[in-house]
């Protein structure tokens, strides 16, 4: 019978690894029988050699490691840049207080780009019983898309709508910071009042003798120069812009699509009971209607954003 026998080194000796040749393979225990006196074989192992892993004595062969391509934080697609990156001009109407007012007519309707660039589209409209005074000409607009919730804005103080007051994207957050939305509750108590406000994304037409060195005006569609902008309609405009526009999606002239018409933006003078008056915004829908492919050729404008 083979004997097997174990040897401990105890002295402090350097491990040595060889490099198994290609076609070496691992031995597999062998077993010899040998009869014996009584008849009963007696069985021989052979010591087995047990391969060893590779990080003990195989020398392993890795291909070499993969180099990242260099990176760069630039780029320059289009596609990368989303709506919240992007600053649009606003579509506005001047009232009788506030900055603009100061620079323009109350009742001009005025584009207001960064920079303190501010375009008018028109002129005033003709005051109650003047005579002789041409109508206001229209503000020649294309809604591209409508916000579908409504935020809520803090009112300022006087009535101006050029300074804004806190911004607030639900009635929640308005009741959580001790506001409200109710006109008598904030008279009665003091609280803060907020204002739903409908957001619209617009394209607007350069009025004709409107001589242009802003570089706004660049987008070529139907015969004419227009810029994307946003209509931030709250207070007076809310009432009788962003219900009037949510009207006619639901169940008139822009049931087939936002952009399924040109509309007409002028301003008239109201006077209201408390003893304030501003200028409201009067809408009406302009001749002819788009046709399918034109509607189609201002919504692939929101493709970019």
């Amino acid at each position: 019978m083979a004997k097997v026998s174990f040897s401990k080194n105890t002295a402090n000796t350097d491990a040595t690894q060889s490099v198994a040749p290609a076609d070496a393979v691992p031995a597999e225990a062998g077993v010899a029988g040998n009869k014996t006196a009584t008849g009963v074989s007696e069985v021989t192992v052979e010591p087995a050699t047990t391969p060893a892993p590779a990080s003990a004595g195989y020398l392993v062969q890795r291909a070499p490691a993969q180099v990242p391509a260099p990176t760069t934080p630039f780029s320059d697609s289009a596609d990368e840049i989303d709506f919240s990156q992007i600053r649009l001009p606003k579509f506005k109407i001047v009232q009788g207080v506030g900055a603009l007012s100061q620079a323009f007519s109350p009742g001009q309707v005025v584009i207001a780009a960064s920079g303190d660039i501010i375009v008018p589209l028109n002129e005033a409209p003709p005051k109650a019983g003047a005579k002789n005074q041409a109508p206001q000409v229209p503000a020649e607009i294309i809604v591209v898309a409508v916000r579908s919730k409504d935020r809520y804005t803090e009112k300022t103080e006087h009535g101006d709508d050029s300074k804004q007051g806190r911004l607030l994207n639900t009635e929640a957050e308005v009741f959580a910071t001790g506001g409200t939305t109710n006109y008598d509750e904030a008279a009665a108590t003091g609280k803060p009042l907020f204002r739903p406000m409908c957001s619209a994304l617009i394209l607007v037409r350069k009025p004709a003798d409107l001589e242009d060195d802003t570089g706004l005006f660049t987008i070529d569609l139907f015969g004419g120069k227009w810029t994307l902008v946003v209509w931030d309609m709250v207070g007076v405009s809310y009432t009788n812009a962003a219900k009037t526009l949510r009207t006619a999606r639901r169940f008139t002239f822009l049931r087939r699509s936002w952009a399924a018409r040109r509309i007409g933006i002028t301003t008239l003078h109201k006077s209201y009971q408390n003893g304030h008056a501003a200028f409201i915004p009067q809408i009406k829908p302009l001749d002819p209607e788009l046709t399918a492919a034109e509607t189609a050729e201002v919504s692939a404008l929101l493709s970019g954003i």
